[in-house]
């Protein structure tokens, strides 16, 4: 429990490199063998790292009695799980649309060509805060911290929209 924070700053900064290279990867393998080798390339990591996830058994926490084989236990029908089912689709479709916003955005100021510099900045500072944050011990209870952070990030993104500028959208999507 004391290494909680750590270990899901550790998961967020390995989404974060994944993020930074992940595209370059993939797009430097369709452009260099074929149309498809970057869509292969990504397909098969996927499958090794599921693969690799579901044989390791060592944090596995041990079975407790005899399983009715549902698909969906009752006891994960409750308002909290909902909520933080809620949360989680919202940030989501927050990490889903904001490569598409930020394209659109830099195609609108006539700067295609950094809309990827913008995202990987972003990631970048995302890194380095995720890594900070895990490097101290946690001082809030973690439903305080997704509350607040989501709520950050709502007005933060929010904020975004009038970025007047590509200079403006580096260094808010950054702290965002």
């Amino acid at each position: 429990p004391d290494q909680v924070a750590a270990a899901l700053s550790l998961e967020a900064a390995l989404n974060d490199v994944t993020h930074l290279c992940g595209p370059v990867l993939v797009s430097a393998f369709s452009a260099v063998l074929y149309p498809a080798a970057g869509l292969t390339l990504a397909g098969g990591l996927v499958a090794v790292g599921m693969a690799a996830f579901l044989w390791q058994r060592r944090s596995e926490p041990p079975a407790h009695g005899r399983s009715d084989r549902r698909l969906v236990d009752r006891r994960l029908i409750t308002p909290a799980v909902a909520a933080l089912f809620g949360v989680n689709l919202s940030m989501g479709l927050f990490f889903g649309a904001m490569p598409v916003a930020i394209t659109a955005f830099a195609f609108a100021h006539h700067a295609p060509a950094l809309a990827g510099p913008i995202a990987a900045v972003s990631s970048l500072t995302s890194l380095s805060a995720g890594l900070a944050y895990g490097a101290r011990a946690p001082r809030r209870q973690p439903t305080t911290v997704i509350l607040v952070v989501s709520g950050l990030l709502v007005l933060g993104t929010a904020g975004l929209s009038i970025a007047p500028d590509v200079p403006a959208m580096f260094i808010g999507y950054a702290v965002v």
